[in-house]
C-alpha cells in the first residue's frame, strides 16, 4: 500500500470586506475641479483613483472612498473619462477601475500646473 501525501487545505474565504482606501488630500479635489472642470463628486472619484496609484478599485470600494454610491460610480466615471485624455481610466473585469500610466501622468501634470498657478498668485499678492 502506498501512502499519499495529504492534500493542502483550501484557502479560507475572507471574512470581512476590504476596507476602503484612505481619503485623498482635499487639495486633489480642488485641483481636479479647477483643471478638468469636474463636479465635486467627479473630482472625488478621480482623486481616489489617483491616490490609488494605478491599483484597481471595485465600485463599492471606490464609492466608499469617494463618498458616493456604487450605482453612481459609473455615471461619475463617464464624466471623468470625458474630461481626461483617451485611455486614462481603465476597467479591469473582476478587479475594478484604475488610472492607466497615462491617466496618472495627466493627473500629476494637472496638480503641478494648479500648484504653480497658486504659487504665482501667492507671490503676486
Amino acid at each position: 500500500m502506498t501512502s499519499k501525501a495529504p492534500l493542502p487545505a483550501p484557502a479560507a474565504p475572507p471574512t470581512l470586506p476590504l476596507a476602503p482606501p484612505p481619503a485623498p488630500p482635499p487639495a486633489l479635489r480642488v485641483a481636479f475641479i479647477d483643471w478638468f472642470g469636474l463636479s465635486p463628486c467627479e473630482a472625488d472619484v478621480l482623486a481616489v483613483l489617483f491616490a490609488a496609484r494605478g491599483a484597481c478599485l471595485n465600485a463599492p470600494r471606490l464609492a466608499a472612498a469617494a463618498g458616493s454610491t456604487p450605482g453612481a460610480i459609473s455615471v461619475h466615471l463617464v464624466q471623468v473619462r470625458r474630461a481626461l485624455e483617451a485611455e486614462a481610466v481603465d476597467h479591469v473585469p473582476g478587479a475594478g477601475y484604475c488610472l492607466t500610466p497615462e491617466g496618472l501622468a495627466e493627473c500629476r501634470d494637472a496638480v503641478r500646473a494648479v500648484a504653480e498657478e497658486l504659487g504665482a498668485a501667492a507671490e503676486a499678492s
